[in-house]
């Protein structure tokens, strides 16, 4: 079963690896500094090894290798109008509890 959830999660990434790659060849980019945020980190990770010549430097934050079995929860959260509410509760989530509430997250409440 950990097998299937694998390459079920690999081929998830191969998907938004492409898309990336489709953007860039839309905008004519032939090489990049690539930057990836928790799912991202392993869609970077994965440009970088299959298309070396265009990545010049990987920036990843906060990701695995092994990449979620479904991310269609930070997909969702990230899509969304006000996606900075979901943005504070998985920065939150991630045991970052200080971070949500200085300048790297959401401007926080005035009081």
């Amino acid at each position: 079963m950990r097998a299937i959830e694998q390459a079920a999660a690999a081929l998830h990434l191969e998907r938004h690896a492409d898309d990336v790659l489709a953007v860039c060849k839309e905008e004519k980019i032939e090489r990049a500094i690539v930057a990836g945020v928790s799912v991202g980190s392993g869609i970077g990770m994965l440009l970088g090894l299959d298309q070396p010549a265009m990545v010049d430097a990987l920036i990843l934050v906060g990701g695995s290798s092994r990449g979620p079995v479904d991310a269609t929860p930070q997909i969702k959260g990230y899509s969304a109008p006000e996606f900075h509410k979901y943005f504070k509760q998985h920065i939150e989530g991630h045991q970052i509890h200080h971070c949500a509430a200085r300048r790297c997250g959401p401007e926080p409440p005035l009081r």
